[in-house]
């Protein structure tokens, strides 16, 4: 079976199913065939996304320093407090 026939049903299988792993991305404009996302989650999903790249920012994160789940957690909450998240 040629690769892109399965692409096309595994796609239709979790969409048309009601999946939890439904598509987020959008289509590329050059599409023929278009194929349903939600753009609710896709909102989301850049909101987390580009929350996580701004945490990133701080090298004691991106980097984990800490060794300890508790301390990195809470230089998580620090960066996010002076982020002005909290």
């Amino acid at each position: 079976m040629p690769r892109r026939h399965r692409l096309r049903q595994r796609r239709a299988a979790h969409v048309h199913a009601g999946s939890r792993h439904a598509p987020v991305i959008p289509n590329n404009p050059t599409r023929k065939r278009r194929h349903p996302f939600d753009e609710r989650a896709y909102r989301n999903r850049n909101v987390i996304e580009r929350a996580i790249g701004r945490l990133k920012d701080w090298r004691r994160i991106h980097t984990r320093y800490d060794k300890l789940a508790g301390n990195f957690a809470s230089a998580v909450a620090i960066a996010a407090v002076v982020q002005g998240w909290l």
